[in-house]
């Protein structure tokens, strides 16, 4: 990491990361002012905005069964049977294929949502941000 520091000429910082900008507030009648590698983003970019779209990691749940997944009822839980199996999901003859969307067990989860036209109702200006973990204020 310290070639890439180098490369930019900034000095190290713990946290890195990428942000997609169009365009910067324009200066003295000119076009847009590029932003340049190392250059530091704030939230003061913000400003004159009223909404703006996140990109955010989910909660993945692994591989899961259709009770778990999509709350299928399943089947008789005695005498021997296994009540969470989901049983044929295809015909056999005819078409010879599962039909796209057929709900059955797979991976639960995406790795990322995007949620679009979040509005912003306020920028707290004075707040530093927070990396790790959060210490507890109890004494110990």
């Amino acid at each position: 990491m310290t070639g890439h520091f180098a490369k930019s000429n900034v000095p190290p910082v713990r946290m890195i990361k990428e942000v997609a900008i169009e365009a910067v507030k324009p200066v003295d009648g000119e076009g847009a002012v590029a932003v340049k590698a190392g250059d530091r983003v704030l939230v003061d970019i913000f400003n004159d905005e009223k909404s703006l779209t996140s990109l955010a990691p989910l909660k993945g749940r692994g591989f899961a069964g259709v009770i778990r997944r999509h709350g299928f009822g399943g089947g008789p839980k005695s005498h021997g049977h296994m009540f969470q199996v989901q049983g044929s999901i295809g015909a056999s003859s005819f078409p010879s294929r599962v039909f796209p969307g057929q709900r059955c067990r797979a991976t639960w989860g995406m790795p990322r949502s995007t949620v679009r036209n979040l509005r912003i109702r306020g920028i707290d200006f004075g707040r530093q941000p927070h990396y790790g973990r959060r210490r507890s204020s109890r004494p110990a």
